[in-house]
């Protein structure tokens, strides 16, 4: 894995800027803007089958809500999230043609046991209407802000 910035985490959340992550093709920069810390990642996908790897840790076993910041723009693909190999859901569109916006992607509620798990974004094909700004060339971009990872607790029952 590939550290940008010295690990850092607050409240559960990793922000893009400072997580280790690998990713194929190997092509990436730090994008300041209005994301948290300022800086988002921008996986510079160049199309079907390119992914990007984002690892988390969790302290202890347990149930988690898993979520993500990811940006939507012009030029980004549509992708399918992994976690720890299995794919949560169908395929996220993340283009959008109007303005660069960030969202939060809900990916479930997983069990997970203590230590290092994996987030993978894989690229499976690109909005008709995405393409690079000021080019006919198709756009498969994916930004990621941060990544949540929250422990859920049971609650009591009421007696």
């Amino acid at each position: 894995y590939t550290t940008l910035f010295r690990s850092w985490r607050a409240s559960g959340a990793l922000p893009g800027e400072s997580v280790r992550f690998r990713s194929d093709p190997e092509s990436f920069q730090v994008q300041d803007g209005p994301y948290s810390g300022g800086k988002q990642i921008l996986f510079l996908a160049t199309g079907p089958g390119s992914w990007i790897e984002v690892p988390f840790e969790v302290e202890e076993d347990g149930r988690y809500a898993i979520k993500a910041d990811v940006t939507r723009s012009w030029d980004y693909g549509i992708y399918e999230v992994l976690l720890d190999g299995n794919r949560i859901g169908g395929p996220r569109n993340f283009h959008n043609g109007q303005a660069v916006v960030t969202k939060t992607e809900k990916l479930g509620t997983h069990a997970l046991t203590k230590g290092v798990h994996v987030l993978r974004f894989s690229c499976i094909g690109r909005d008709p209407n995405s393409y690079m700004k000021d080019s006919a060339k198709p756009g498969h971009y994916l930004g990621i802000d941060r990544v949540y990872a929250r422990k859920l607790f049971a609650r009591p029952v009421k007696q």
